[in-house]
């Protein structure tokens, strides 16, 4: 499953996860917030926002939030078992997908390894 945040506020809505992944989303979300406003609408207004993928879940499932295969990262990182992926899409609008690194196309675990 795939879930869309964009304040920090929205993390109360997700299942339990682990300490690590939940972090990860605290620290995006909260700058999010701290540079764009806890009243910003994060599909729309500048900011941004984040999408966590549960573990197990299929890369095919991000398509209703856009088209990322293919496109190029603007940077990806990993903790442990998790990794975040940063999409520019314009100059005040960015997409971080915080997901398990099991779960990476096979495309963006080269990038990583690189």
């Amino acid at each position: 499953m795939v879930y869309r945040l964009g304040h920090v506020a929205e993390l109360r809505n997700l299942p339990t996860t682990t300490l690590a992944a939940w972090q990860w989303l605290h620290e995006q979300l909260y700058l999010l917030d701290e540079q764009y406003g806890v009243e910003r609408n994060s599909m729309e207004d500048d900011g941004g926002y984040v999408l966590f993928m549960e573990k197990g879940t299929a890369w095919s499932e991000l398509q209703r939030y856009g088209d990322f295969d293919g496109k190029l990262c603007e940077s990806i990182e990993q903790r442990g078992e998790w990794c975040s992926i940063l999409y520019l899409l314009n100059n005040e609008f960015s997409i971080s997908i915080v997901m398990a690194v099991d779960d990476l196309p096979i495309v963006l675990k080269k990038e990583l390894e690189a």
